[in-house]
């Protein structure tokens, strides 16, 4: 089975829902109550040597991604484009085989005057348009 086969292939590293209670938000209450949040991702990369090899150093190890996200989740932010900006560029810059990522984030019971489960942000972004924005 050789690589030729897979280059057809979008390999995606996938972290869905992942829970967080953190601090971020404008309101003050936010500040001392917090929310729940929901974190989700793909990361686009090359994975096909790890289907080949078996080898957690050929693909994005989801664990240490998630060691990331849990680092910048305890980092208060006032907006959730902020705190995203910060886990792409950390991923971005901790994985150079990563190519592209979508992030969303989601927080539960925001205080808004709707009845709603959560309100959040979507970026999806390459590596070469977040770190052209980044670096500008």
């Amino acid at each position: 089975m050789g690589l030729k086969e897979f280059s057809f292939m979008t390999n995606t590293v996938i972290l869905s829902n992942l829970r967080f209670y953190a601090f971020h938000g404008v309101l003050s209450q936010e500040k001392k109550v917090g929310h729940h949040f929901l974190l989700s991702m793909k990361i686009e990369c090359d994975f096909s040597q790890a289907i080949l090899r078996d080898n957690v150093n050929n693909t994005v190890d989801y664990g240490s991604v998630c060691d990331i996200i849990n680092k910048e989740m305890t980092i208060r932010s006032k907006l959730m484009e902020h705190l995203a900006g910060r886990i792409l560029y950390a991923v971005f810059n901790n994985f150079p085989t990563v190519n592209a990522i979508s992030i969303t984030i989601i927080k539960e019971n925001p205080p808004v005057n709707s009845d709603c489960d959560g309100c959040g942000i979507n970026i999806s972004v390459t590596r070469e348009e977040f770190l052209s924005f980044y670096f500008s």
